[in-house]
């Protein structure tokens, strides 16, 4: 082993280590880091509702604090996606599942699509993210028109129509999508006089 390799390893333990201070799950931390997010969320939705009858300055101070607290309450969604809150999985849908009420996402959708980004990240063939770098040669493959398309489509203001489309339009839409295709999916069983209970049906759709 090279003097680069070993300073690469010694980097690896002590990342490794810093780490390891960090993954354990621990129930109790969970309900209180769950607890003081949807307590204030509560709490500023509250007083944001009193403060249009005192001054919309107050409204719109609150409603920066409500932000930061939603914003928080989408980490512990992706936290809980992750199972990383609680030790009990079960745990860990049901409060995600409460946090994507409070955030307008819903959480199971989300969090496979995230799952898949995170087992297929850095694998071209299969995931690129929402937008697809292309690499020097596919670049040049591309026609004027193609390139200058490219181009727009990076230019930071589309951030907001590109965050609209990955937080709020494809989770929904592919939520949708699959509880269409799961009650066409069943009702087609049925008309088949599948003998089994509509769970069973459901899970094997699955």
């Amino acid at each position: 082993m090279n003097s680069r390799e070993r300073d690469t390893q010694a980097l690896k333990n002590k990342k490794n280590e810093l780490v390891s201070n960090f993954v354990g799950r621990s129930n109790l931390k969970a309900t209180l880091q769950t607890l003081n997010t949807l307590v204030p969320v509560l709490l500023l939705t509250a007083a944001g509702v009193a403060s249009t009858s005192i001054s919309y300055w107050l409204t719109a101070g609150i409603i920066v604090l409500l932000t930061l607290f939603l914003l928080r309450s989408f980490v512990l969604l992706h936290d809980c996606g992750h199972n990383a809150m609680f030790a009990n999985p079960k745990l860990n849908s049901a409060v995600g599942f409460v946090f994507g009420v409070f955030c307008g996402m819903p959480q199971y959708v989300w969090s496979r699509h995230h799952d898949y980004h995170h087992s297929t990240n850095g694998n071209w063939n299969k995931y690129r993210g929402p937008l697809a770098v292309l690499s020097a040669s596919e670049y040049a493959q591309l026609n004027d028109k193609q390139k200058r398309g490219y181009a727009r489509q990076r230019r930071i203001w589309m951030g907001p129509l590109a965050g609209f489309l990955y937080f709020v339009f494809n989770p929904r839409f592919t939520w949708m999508k699959g509880s269409v295709a799961l009650i066409r999916h069943m009702v087609k069983r049925i008309q088949q006089d599948d003998a089994r209970s509509l769970s069973e049906i459901g899970r094997a759709h699955v």
